[in-house]
């Protein structure tokens, strides 16, 4: 593709996913009862990958020509924290149900994680499994609104986060949404992506779930959903520090039950 075909095809329309930097921290029971967030980063190990931990990252997707990144990215790190924190084996959670059923303004042509995640949040709207809600990468009517799955017990949104900031929400929370600026990525294919990749604009949601600082340069672990031939099976690296690409721009975790 052309930069111009891959700009239209694969990224969101610019400002989707911008919340104009507003910071999310939120309990969905109402009650904001959340504890105060404690740093480890003093003991933090050099490289850290869920993917070495059985069964916490899934498969990597293909969203084609659905614009659904943000979708995915939500969906991918309930599936992670299900495993982490539920100590359940992992089973795949419905993308399509949230595409289809979280609001009109998240869809095939783009969506915005925050306000997705505020949604699922002030709703209760549990997540169901993939085989009762299969993935069809179509905008569809809402078929059903499950009323058993996965529920988002709270979650947060960042903006501006620091490298070590960052690498204390992977060990200790799991893999993390991440918006990034991916319209260099057209021909990337392997390797650690450290030039010529700016901090915006933001058209792309992604879910870090891992790091190296055992390489020149140290590196994120990036899950993407354009399938397995992209990349590195479909993973990214990318260079730690100055926003490259947008890392650290704006940084979301989650809680289920």
């Amino acid at each position: 593709m052309s930069a111009e075909e891959f700009s239209s095809r694969m990224l969101m329309k610019e400002g989707l996913n911008d919340t104009g930097c507003e910071e999310y921290d939120k309990h969905c029971d109402g009650l904001n009862t959340r504890k105060p967030r404690v740093f480890y980063n003093k003991h933090l190990p050099s490289k850290f990958d869920w993917r070495d931990h059985a069964g916490v990252v899934g498969p990597v997707l293909d969203q084609r020509g659905c614009l659904a990144c943000w979708a995915f990215s939500v969906v991918g790190v309930m599936e992670s924290k299900m495993v982490i924190q539920k100590s359940k084996y992992y089973h795949r959670l419905s993308v399509q149900e949230l595409i289809d059923c979280s609001d009109l303004t998240n869809h095939c042509h783009g969506g915005n994680v925050a306000f997705a995640m505020k949604y699922l949040c002030r709703n209760m709207l549990p997540i169901t499994w993939e085989e009762r809600y299969p993935l069809t990468l179509e905008d569809e009517n809402c078929r059903f609104k499950p009323t058993t799955g996965v529920l988002l017990e709270s979650f947060t949104v960042h903006c501006n986060v620091l490298a070590m900031k960052i690498i204390d929400f992977i060990v200790n929370e799991g893999p993390v949404t991440a918006a990034v600026n991916a319209e260099n990525w057209v021909h990337y294919l392997d390797g650690i992506i450290q030039y010529h990749c700016s901090s915006s604009p933001l058209r792309h949601v992604v879910q870090i779930v891992g790091y190296d600082f055992t390489t020149q340069p140290p590196h994120f672990i990036i899950k993407n959903s354009w399938g397995k031939d992209f990349g590195i099976e479909g993973y990214v690296k990318i260079a730690m520090g100055n926003f490259i690409c947008g890392i650290g721009k704006q940084i979301g975790y989650l809680s289920v039950r």
